[in-house]
Order: C-alpha cells, then sequence, then structure tokens
C-alpha cells in the first residue's frame, strides 16, 4: 500500500522544524565562511610508561653519579629521592594544562614538580616549583633566581597554598592539575585550588620532576595544548 503523505515523517515532524534542524547540523559540520574550523585540544602524553624518551636526567654531581634514582617499572617512574636532581623534559612548553599522579610508596617526604625551566641545569635551576611535600602539595616556590613577577623581590621564595591540605594518604595516588595560560598559574590538588599566580615573569620552559628526600612515584602525565 503507498504511503500517504502524512507518513512520511515518523515521528511526525513540521516541516519548519526538520529545515532548521537541518540547517543546525550542517552549519556544525561544514567550516566556517572565512574556512576555518576550532582546532581540537591536543592531548600528548609526556610519559609512555616505558622509558625516558623525550626526559634528560640531571643530578647532583657532587653526591654521587645518580644511577638508578630513576626508573620505570610497570608502567610507573620510579624515583629513589637521592641524590638531588630532577627528570626534565627536552622540550619546552608553553599555554598547557599538564595532568600528573604521584604517591609515597613509602614514609611522606619531599619533591615538586618545576614549570617554565630555562637556563644551566643547576641545583637547584631557575624555575617555578609545584611543591610536593607532604602536607605542603599546592604551595608555590620560585626556585634559581626566578621571580614570581617582574616588580617581585628576589627574597620571595614561596606562596602559600590557598587552602588546608588536600593531599591522600602514603600509598595512595593524588592528582596534581597544573594549568599554565599565558602569564598565570593554577595549582589544583585532588582538584583543590591551591594557588594561583597572575602576571608571571616567566610563562614558557622545560617541566620537570624533582628528586629530593625520599622515595616517589608518577605516573599518567599528559599535557593537553590550551
Amino acid at each position: 500500500m503507498p504511503l500517504a503523505s502524512r507518513d512520511l515523517l515518523w515521528p511526525p515532524m513540521k516541516l519548519p522544524t526538520l529545515f532548521l534542524s537541518t540547517l543546525v547540523l550542517l552549519l556544525t559540520l561544514c567550516p566556517s565562511a572565512h574556512g576555518e574550523t576550532t582546532p581540537s585540544a591536543k592531548i600528548v602524553e609526556l610519559f609512555n610508561g616505558r622509558d625516558f624518551s623525550g626526559w634528560t636526567i640531571v643530578n647532583d654531581l657532587t653526591r654521587g653519579d645518580g644511577i638508578g634514582t630513576w626508573a620505570v617499572r610497570e608502567g610507573v617512574i620510579v624515583c629513589l629521592g637521592k641524590p638531588r636532581g630532577f627528570l626534565k623534559t627536552n622540550q619546552s612548553f608553553k599555554n598547557y594544562r599538564l595532568r600528573l599522579q604521584w604517591r609515597w610508596p613509602e614514609k611522606p617526604s619531599n619533591s615538586g614538580v618545576f614549570l617554565h625551566g630555562e637556563g644551566d641545569d643547576k641545583i637547584w635551576p631557575r624555575a617555578y616549583e609545584a611543591q610536593l611535600a607532604a602536607g605542603n602539595a599546592g604551595e608555590l616556590r620560585a626556585n634559581g633566581g626566578a621571580l614570581f613577577q617582574a616588580a617581585s623581590s628576589p627574597e620571595e621564595k614561596f606562596r602559600p597554598k590557598l587552602a588546608g591540605s588536600s593531599e591522600r594518604p602514603a600509598g595512595e595516588w593524588n592528582d596534581y592539575e597544573i594549568i599554565c595560560r599565558g602569564e598565570t598559574i593554577t595549582l589544583l590538588v585532588n582538584g583543590v585550588r591551591q594557588n594561583e599566580l597572575e602576571k608571571a615573569a616567566q610563562s614558557s620552559g622545560w617541566i620537570a620532576l624533582q628528586s629530593e628526600g625520599g622515595p616517589i612515584e608518577f605516573r599518567a602525565i599528559t599535557l593537553e595544548s590550551l
């Protein structure tokens, strides 16, 4: 039996509504009038889970060669915490959202995440440090002569966190979200906003994980361009 005209649309839809829905769909799928499309966010795995490709180990040579300080075990970066030093990316970055997880396999100790690193590979380098010291994760430090802002005093070395500790107990994984957008740095520890620096004097550079104290582990290190 031939379909009646009223049966061509099911469920029933008025023609004007159908036309508007189709138009919205076409506008969504097609480039803009200027031939431009909105780029999707690019997420990069900084740590491949197997080795330190794309990273360089820097150690305090006055306290040993650092062999065995850093290792990869079952997709996790394992740091003994001694000798002092850091594991830095070979590439510099700007305007990004950095996400990583860390935990203390034993007694909570001290470490950090260096941001906007530049200059010589010394202990400690010119960089901002997103603090990981137990009980104080989320504090922001200025190391190696870095200034928080162009007019900051060189004696200003740290900015305290905004809230009480939001860290999890030893053995549990913690989430660090670090947003570097233009001249602003925002630190979130397990979803809690713990620090924000505006008009930062440094806005780009390499990223590093710090060896300073006791054993610490890192995993799931990703960077999303902003």
